[in-house]
């Protein structure tokens, strides 16, 4: 469950509550699509990502929380960042 105390970083998307269903073998970026991402300093997070050709832009819908946008240079990365992509979500509206 995506669940955060004092709202979503990506609430226009997903609600507080939300269920969220995660492909863990669909890791291949598509740019703009919602995923999870495990990062040290939080766990996992639901971030939409942004590709090129050296990094990876983690975004957050919210545009409260765009100040906190994290830039990951792709050689950085281990096989466990990406834990999958978004494929569903159960929310009330």
């Amino acid at each position: 469950m995506y669940k955060r105390n004092n709202g979503s970083l990506l609430e226009r998307t997903l609600h507080n509550g939300a269920v969220v269903g995660v492909d863990r073998a669909d890791k291949e970026v598509v740019n703009g699509e919602l995923y999870a991402v495990w990062l040290p300093y939080q766990g996992t997070v639901i971030k939409r990502l942004y590709l090129d050709s050296k990094k990876i832009l983690l975004q957050s819908d919210n545009e409260e929380f765009r100040s906190r946008d994290v830039e990951v240079d792709i050689t950085d990365l281990d096989e466990h960042f990406i834990q999958g992509r978004v494929k569903w979500v159960v929310q009330m509206l």
